[in-house]
């Protein structure tokens, strides 16, 4: 049943981002966006609260009162879903006339992005991804806690929801300014996310 729950709840705020997105005529705010140079980010993982349950008791055989033993508690009910820090990764963002390019500073999995600006393609392990949408969300009812706004590269398909294709988000959160930026890639047959937040 949780699990159900969060699903419901990644799918909500998936088609909150998605409500928000508007086709692209041009990049011009991504470098407002997502300045040049180095710049740590911090690796989010999705993290799922719940709240914690009374310790439940029964009576014993003289009739004391006593906690059950782990096994038999109960869990808490479904909170809330959060994301959480879990690593730091050193990312460099290089600006030329016509492409920006991602990658990682230090030697990490993390793959190298590069955007052409006249275009509008990105390009993530060998994958064009042609369909750029603006997205921009007014709610402060999402993980960030914070309206943001950006830029979302897919790979063109029939199936637009699939979860299972290259994705690159990158945006801005108006609470801090912070630079959220969202890989999604295929490698090996298994799927890769990365949130990172810096």
């Amino acid at each position: 049943m949780r699990h159900l729950q969060l699903i419901l709840l990644i799918f909500l705020l998936g088609l909150q981002a998605v409500a928000g997105q508007e086709p692209v005529t041009d990049l011009d705010g991504l470098h407002q966006l997502l300045s040049p140079g180095d710049r740590a980010f911090k690796l989010m993982k999705t993290v799922t609260k719940y709240q914690e349950s009374q310790t439940p008791r029964v009576p014993d055989e003289n009739g004391m009162q006593r906690e059950l033993p782990l096994d038999f508690r109960e869990t808490g009910e479904f909170i809330s879903v959060e994301l959480e820090p879990a690593a730091t990764l050193k990312l460099s963002t290089t600006y030329t006339d016509s492409s920006v390019t991602i990658k990682a500073l230090e030697n990490t999995f993390c793959p190298t992005i590069s955007i052409n600006l006249k275009t509008h393609v990105a390009l993530i392990k060998d994958q064009h991804l042609k369909s750029v949408e603006k997205i921009s969300v007014e709610s402060k009812s999402n993980l960030f806690q914070s309206a943001w706004h950006g830029y979302q590269w897919q790979a063109e398909t029939k199936e637009r929801n699939t979860l299972s294709q290259h994705r690159i988000t990158i945006g801005k959160l108006e609470e801090n300014g912070a630079v959220y930026l969202e890989i999604v890639w295929l490698e090996g047959g298994q799927r890769f996310h990365y949130r990172l937040l810096g």
